[in-house]
C-alpha cells in the first residue's frame, strides 16, 4: 500500500526471511508460497513441531510477526480455496476453488454505464478466465460462475451472454482471440478483420502522429483488409524501472 515501488521493496526485504523459512527450521515445508505479507504451506510435521516452527519464524527478523492459521482439511489463501480430496486408502490430492471474501460485494461495472460496449464483455471474460484458472472441476467453476452472476444480473449483465462466455472459456485453452470472436456478433464485418495495431508513445504529441499515421496507413491498399487501431506505450521513466519486478 502507498508507494508504487512498495511491493517490490517488500519482496527485496523478505529474501532472507523466505530463505530460512524454508530451509532454516530442522523440518522443512512444502509448497511454501509467498504473496506480499500472506503465506502458504503444507507442513510435513506435528501440530506440536509446527508451534515450535512459529516461534522460530517469530525469531528470523525483528518487527515481522507471524500468525498461523492451521487447518487439516480446506484453508482460504487470498481468492482461492484449496481443499483436500481422498482418492484412496491414506492418499490425499489437492485441488482449488474460488473463494470470495465476506467483504467481497463484487461492484463490477454496471452493463449500462457510459463505457465502450466491449467494456463490460471483457470484465465479464476475465472474470470468468480467473475462475476457471483457479478451479480444478466444472462443478466449483461452475459455482463461483454462479455466485458472480447473481450480482451481475442486477447489474445490467444479459444472461445469454453470460452463459455463452462461461461455456466458452470452460471449454477454451485461453485462445485470446477466438475466445473475443466468438463473444462478437458474426455479422460485425469490421471486427473479422485481423487488426493491425500502430503503436506510438503516449503524449499530447504523439497522440496527434499516431491519428496522422492511421489516416495515411488507411489510403494504402495493403491496408484494406485491416481493422487500424492506435494502440500507446508510455515513455520509459525512472518510476518504471524503480517499481519493475523483471529486468532484461
Amino acid at each position: 500500500m502507498g508507494k508504487d515501488y512498495a511491493p517490490s521493496h517488500a519482496n527485496i526485504f523478505l529474501i532472507y526471511f523466505d530463505n530460512l523459512a524454508r530451509r532454516g527450521f530442522r523440518i522443512h515445508p512444502e509448497l511454501y508460497f509467498r504473496f506480499l505479507d500472506d503465506i502458504h504451506f503444507i507442513w510435513p510435521g506435528t501440530r506440536k513441531e509446527l508451534q515450535e516452527h512459529e516461534e522460530y519464524l517469530n525469531t528470523l527478523m525483528p518487527g515481522i510477526k507471524i500468525t498461523l492459521t492451521v487447518r487439516e482439511s480446506v484453508i482460504e489463501f487470498l481468492d482461492t480455496i484449496i481443499y483436500k480430496v481422498p482418492t484412496s486408502p491414506g492418499l490425499r490430492i489437492l485441488r482449488t476453488r474460488v473463494y470470495f471474501k465476506p467483504t467481497d460485494t463484487l461492484q463490477l461495472l454496471h452493463a449500462h454505464s457510459f463505457h465502450t460496449k466491449h467494456t463490460p464483455k471483457g470484465i465479464l471474460k476475465s472474470q470468468l478466465i480467473r475462475f476457471k484458472r483457479i478451479s480444478t472441476t466444472k462443478i466449483d467453476y461452475d459455482d463461483a460462475c454462479t455466485t458472480l452472476f447473481k450480482t451481475l444480473k442486477n447489474r445490467g449483465y444479459n444472461d445469454r451472454l453470460y452463459r455463452h462466455t462461461k461455456n466458452l472459456i470452460w471449454n477454451s485453452n485461453y485462445d485470446e482471440n477466438a475466445v473475443i470472436q466468438h463473444i462478437k456478433k458474426p455479422t460485425d464485418d469490421s471486427f473479422s478483420k485481423e487488426v493491425w495495431p500502430l503503436i506510438n508513445y503516449y503524449d499530447p504529441i504523439s497522440v496527434k502522429i499516431a491519428n496522422f499515421t492511421r489516416r495515411l496507413v488507411s489510403t494504402l491498399k495493403c491496408a484494406e483488409n485491416y481493422k487500424l487501431i492506435n494502440c500507446y506505450r508510455i515513455h520509459d521513466n525512472l518510476t518504471k524501472k524503480l517499481v519493475r519486478s523483471r529486468f532484461s
